[in-house]
């Protein structure tokens, strides 16, 4: 054993700063199960860790036996959303004989496979791999000699519990953040990842340090709204309703706080409990809790413009991340009612309020597409035609509305109520030549590039066999592909996919939704690209 894990080591993955009392007894156990590790077939694992990795591992697999030790429902949240959705308890290994609240070999090889996955992204490392299940039976054993003597940590399980009788969405957010970016179980993913932003943060801003705290907060707040964990794609929200429980009477308010709004607004009043705002690029009228935002003394001039972030927590709008103001400027304004991505930011109220004028919508343009394209929902294309192929499919479905083409932007012809946004087409290198177009059911027209041979069809002018699992691979593991699009592929041709029909990849069918959430997370959930246009005047 190179080093020896210390209490500062074991603290990272604790939601509290100062030791429990029963810290310095899974200190100890750490490093039992680093020397398992050392004494294991630990060559292959070495090529992947390194020094301190393997002493994170250890405090990580040590922190699982305390949680079930201090039943503080953070593994036992995993494996019941798993069983939920699954119809069984782990991705990949047979659970047949397990023993809930208990320490499973299984369990271990898993967090093993999810640790290495995680904390490193150049290589994937297979769940059946020898060294896993070896160095993962070695560690059970150890965590199951101590089983019985085992101490619980009611502090840490202190850290999971919320008064249920509050309504102060700070003390929500707190918990968020807790479980985000203080829980053992996503220390190694939403911490580590929102670490690395913030670190390309002040790198960035290091010569505007008058404002760097204001960028961090704003990134954090961001982040802990829009990142979704490896481990099944959730949200911060949906991890707290699980580790909370059903029962606990927060659970449905929680499950119900909204995304986090940011953006210009424009000041319009205030009474004794709210202030009146108006979303500029989609002219939305939000009603803030006023108590929740200090800085609305500086407000006091109609159409002033502030920039704000705001959740919706028990029926009112919570400032939360910063703000600041300034004066009304006509050219910002113009910019800001003209630009599809400062509207998109209150999309998901627009897509809730009218869902099925989303799903009419997309429909319609998904017939339209597959009639243009000779009946399929994919085409195969060199890179250099898909500019004239979206081009004419736009002045295919304008005509087939019976609208005039006026311009030569195919977008600027669709109805007054709703528009598709711009699909952005991936950034691609040169000597990528072909790609294809897909009309993704959920989200509208997709655009992919070097993954033609993973589709085995005849229509497909590209494909290659050789190289079908590498591009099959790729489009599973990227975030640049829809999970729709993988599923369209499996869908139609598995059958004639060398990935599915050799070993050991044949093995991931069973759980390819699982490792779509995994590698593709924040992306796992696609959004319809559908703004509607019309002012709202509520």
């Amino acid at each position: 054993m190179k080093s020896k894990i210390y209490i500062k080591d074991w603290l990272l993955l604790k939601p509290y700063k100062k030791h429990s009392k029963t810290d310095l007894y899974y200190l100890k156990l750490s490093n039992s199960v680093k020397r398992a590790i050392n004494n294991g077939n630990t060559f292959t694992l070495y090529r992947f860790l390194d020094e301190n990795d393997i002493n994170l591992l250890s405090c990580f697999l040590t922190s699982y036996f305390e949680d079930i030790i201090s039943e503080t429902n953070v593994w036992n949240s995993f494996t019941a959303k798993h069983t939920e959705l699954y119809g069984k308890r782990l991705p990949f290994f047979n659970t047949d004989i397990y023993f809930e609240n208990e320490v499973n070999p299984q369990d271990v090889a898993f967090l093993i496979w999810y640790f290495i996955n995680t904390i490193q992204q150049n290589t994937f490392i297979g769940p059946y791999s020898e060294f896993i299940l070896d160095i993962g039976t070695s560690i059970a054993d150890v965590l199951e000699e101590e089983y019985e003597y085992a101490p619980e940590n009611e502090v840490l399980k202190s850290c999971y519990s919320l008064n249920p009788e509050t309504d102060d969405y700070y003390k929500i957010r707190e918990f968020l953040e807790k479980i985000f970016n203080k829980t053992y179980l996503f220390y190694i993913d939403t911490a580590l990842s929102l670490t690395d932003l913030e670190l390309d943060i002040i790198k960035e801003k290091k010569d505007d340090e008058e404002f760097l705290l204001n960028y961090l907060r704003e990134n954090r707040d961001k982040f802990l709204f829009r990142a979704t964990t490896k481990l099944l794609s959730l949200h911060a929200q949906e991890w707290a309703s699980l580790i909370l429980g059903k029962e606990h009477p927060l659970t449905p308010e929680i499950e119900n706080l909204s995304p986090r709004i940011s953006g210009l607004f424009l000041y319009k009043s205030k009474n004794e409990s709210s202030i009146y705002l108006e979303h500029i690029s989609s002219g939305r009228k939000f009603e803030l809790k006023k108590s929740s935002f200090e800085a609305h003394i500086f407000l006091d001039k109609k159409d002033t413009m502030i920039y704000i972030g705001m959740v919706q927590w028990k029926g009112e709008w919570w400032f939360s991340g910063i703000s600041f103001h300034q004066d009304y400027d006509e050219e910002i304004i113009l910019n800001e009612k003209n630009s599809l991505e400062s509207h998109s930011v209150v999309n998901f109220i627009d897509h809730k309020e009218r869902g099925q004028e989303v799903k009419e919508a997309l429909e319609l343009h998904k017939n339209a597409f597959i009639n243009y394209n000779n009946g399929s929902q994919i085409a195969f294309l060199k890179s250099n035609e898909i500019d004239d192929f979206v081009t004419n499919y736009y002045k295919y479905f304008n005509a087939s509305l019976k609208l005039n083409n006026k311009e030569n932007d195919p977008f600027d012809d669709l109805e007054d109520d709703f528009c598709v946004e711009k699909e952005k087409i991936l950034e691609f290198p040169e000597d990528e030549k072909n790609a294809l177009v897909f009309f993704n059911p959920v989200s509208g027209l997709e655009f992919a590039f070097g993954v033609n041979n993973a589709f085995p069809v005849k229509e497909n002018p590209f494909y290659e066999e050789p190289f079908s699992n590498e591009d099959f691979f790729n489009l599973l593991i990227s975030k640049d592909f829809s999970k729709e699009l993988v599923l369209y592929c499996v869908e139609n041709f598995k059958e004639k996919s060398p990935f599915f029909n050799s070993e050991p990849t044949k093995n991931y069918e069973q759980d390819l939704d699982f490792l779509l959430r995994f590698f593709k997370a924040n992306e796992y959930h696609s959004k319809a690209n559908i703004t509607f246009s019309g002012r709202n005047k509520i």
